[in-house]
C-alpha cells in the first residue's frame, strides 16, 4: 500500500513541479525517518516495473518512469492519460 502511496506522491510531484522527486522529498512527503525508506520503496517499485533506473546510475531524478499508476504505458507527459491525482490510483 506504501508503494501505491510512493508512486502516486511521484507522479504528483512530477507533474506539479515538472521534475522528479528526490529521495529526500519522497522521504519528508510519506514521514519516512530518513531517505533509505524512500529508497527501499522505489527500488520495490523498480522491481515490480513501475520504475526504472537509467543506463547511466545517477541521481533519484534521472529515474525512467515505465507505466503510470493505472497501469498503463507511460510515453510522456505530453501523453499522460492520468493527469490529476484523482485518477493516480485505481
Amino acid at each position: 500500500m506504501r508503494q501505491k502511496e510512493v508512486l502516486a506522491f511521484f507522479f504528483t510531484f512530477l507533474l506539479e513541479q515538472g521534475a522528479q522527486p528526490g529521495y529526500r522529498e519522497i522521504g519528508e512527503a510519506m514521514g519516512f525517518a530518513n531517505r533509505n525508506g524512500a529508497k527501499g520503496h522505489i527500488y520495490a517499485l523498480v522491481k515490480k516495473g513501475w520504475l526504472g533506473f537509467p543506463e547511466h546510475r545517477g541521481d533519484s531524478r534521472s529515474m525512467r518512469i515505465l507505466r503510470q499508476p493505472d497501469g498503463t504505458p507511460f510515453a510522456g507527459l505530453r501523453f499522460l492519460t492520468t493527469p490529476t491525482l484523482e485518477n493516480l490510483l485505481p
